[in-house]
């Protein structure tokens, strides 16, 4: 985490958290298609870090720009190893919120190919799985995510569910098919 001269305390305070959360969340997150989380902590000076698994190969939206659309078979490879990280992940009630092209991580050994999903930098637990000493980090009817990939409740500033990663994979698959953001817009309201 680089703190930048003249940030507000208050800001800080906010990155601070949402990057132990991220790492809390991904150090209970053990599957194949998942971005491991190496080590967690802080410096003598106080700067947090967190050291994650090095992923060779390329983000989907990279694959995409360069190549175009996909066949089905392939789209059916690719977003069916990030279906599988997402039900891991929904095991334990964690809903990442950022699930893009730029948020799959594409690498090929011998042929085969290997999907992780990392940055769960905005995830969270459903409202369902909160203790009662559970702080939220998202501010009431603050929108989360991108607004491309996210769910109509989600860009409502409603508590996230299950569901809201179900919405974005289905945005990523079908531009997976068609080589095209499904949700195009030059402003937040487009």
């Amino acid at each position: 985490l680089r703190v930048q001269s003249g940030w507000e305390p208050r800001f800080l305070k906010s990155y601070v958290a949402r990057f132990q959360r991220e790492a809390e969340l991904c150090a209970g997150l053990d599957h194949p298609n998942i971005v491991r989380l190496l080590d967690k902590g802080q410096t003598a000076r106080g700067a947090c870090y967190a050291v994650y698994e090095l992923v060779p190969g390329h983000t989907l939206r990279a694959h995409l720009a360069r190549r175009g659309a996909l066949s089905p078979v392939r789209t059916g490879e690719i977003m069916g190893q990030v279906l599988a990280a997402l039900a891991c992940a929904q095991e334990k009630s964690i809903v990442h919120r950022d699930l893009k092209p730029d948020n799959v991580m594409l690498s090929e050994d011998d042929g085969d190919l290997a999907v992780k999903v990392p940055d769960f930098g905005i995830g969270t637990v459903t409202p369902e799985a909160r203790g009662r000493d559970f702080q939220s980090l998202t501010l009431t009817r603050e929108t989360i995510g991108t607004p491309s990939y996210s769910a109509p409740e989600q860009l409502r500033g409603e508590a996230p569910t299950t569901k809201t990663d179900l919405y974005a994979w289905g945005l990523v698959f079908l531009e997976c098919l068609t080589g095209r953001a499904v949700v195009r817009g030059s402003t937040l309201a487009e």
